[in-house]
């Protein structure tokens, strides 16, 4: 019989405690195979989460054996190894029903297959829930985590640019201002503030006055940032947070007055060219602040 062996952990934490690939997974399913009269085709070696979001690696694995009609079998350390969700459950079911494949989890000392019936599939089904319900748990857990640590004043995720999150003990996580990057966001929110030039303009300026290259998208991300004044945006919602601002809230919200009037499509509600195409036309900036320049009609028919 021709297998595929597939070996997956989610987590750092499981490759070091327990479920690692190199010392525990991968040797028991080769000593497996061997002992079963198993060839090893093809190894599927991955580390990938099993939650809603669809697994490449493991639809790698499913089209691989789809289309090789001469292997018969999946071998994996445990069922949670396989599926976690109803999804993956449906693909190994299809797998077996339509392309006469079947299973084998080592430690679950379980093998299924399109005739398997009575306390083998029900051991199968089971696994399968309970699976599913772990991660329904690690989901919760995650957001009940979120949410202590945004009424406390913590933000649960990487910090913008110009931010580091860093450790403050084995327990305790922290988000403080990057010594390099955290002047250049004050440096972007003053300049910008203060009007007189434009994203292409300030990117200019930055690399000139810091000899860092920050995108344009950047740039407009920092510049709308509320983080820098003291707030943290979480699943549509604010929060104040405790950590080190960048700038006041009266900074932001005249960079916002700038960035609203800088549009280059409405001023006030209104198309600065007045939709006139004008020669040139959103070709030509200004070699000093970046900015775009436009046609102006005088007297109804000088155009500048």
């Amino acid at each position: 019989m021709k297998a595929v062996i597939l070996a997956r952990v989610s987590t750092v934490k499981q490759e070091k405690e327990g479920l690692s690939l190199e010392d525990m997974q991968l040797p028991t399913l080769r000593d497996y195979a061997a002992s079963k009269d198993i060839e090893v085709v093809k190894e599927f070696v991955f580390s990938e989460s099993a939650d809603l979001k669809i697994r490449s690696k493991y639809q790698e694995m499913i089209d691989y054996v789809k289309s090789a009609p001469e292997i018969k079998a999946i071998v994996a350390f445990r069922v949670d190894r396989i599926t976690r969700n109803f999804r993956d459950h449906h693909l190994a079911d299809e797998l077996m029903r339509d392309f006469d494949k079947e299973f084998h989890f080592v430690q679950d000392r379980l093998v299924i297959n399109k005739n398997t019936t009575g306390r083998d599939i029900t051991d199968w089904d089971t696994k399968v829930y309970l699976g599913k319900q772990y991660i329904n748990r690690l989901r919760e857990d995650g957001l009940n985590t979120a949410n202590y640590k945004l009424l406390n004043g913590e933000f649960p995720g990487k910090g913008p640019w110009g931010y580091d999150n860093v450790s403050l003990d084995r327990r305790r996580k922290w988000i403080e201002p990057n010594p390099e990057k955290a002047p250049v966001v004050k440096y972007m929110y003053e300049k910008y503030a203060a009007g007189g030039v434009s994203i292409l303009g300030l990117q200019a300026k930055v690399k000139d006055e810091f000899g860092i290259e920050v995108t344009k998208s950047t740039i407009d991300r920092i510049l709308k940032k509320k983080f820098y004044h003291g707030i943290m945006e979480f699943n549509d919602h604010k929060y104040p947070h405790k950590y080190e601002t960048l700038v006041s809230k009266e900074l932001y919200e005249q960079a916002q007055k700038q960035l609203k009037s800088s549009n280059p499509k409405e001023v006030g509600g209104v198309r600065k060219s007045g939709g006139k195409d004008f020669l040139y036309k959103g070709l030509i900036r200004c070699d000093v602040c970046g900015c775009m320049l436009t046609g102006d009609i005088k007297k109804n028919k000088y155009v500048y």
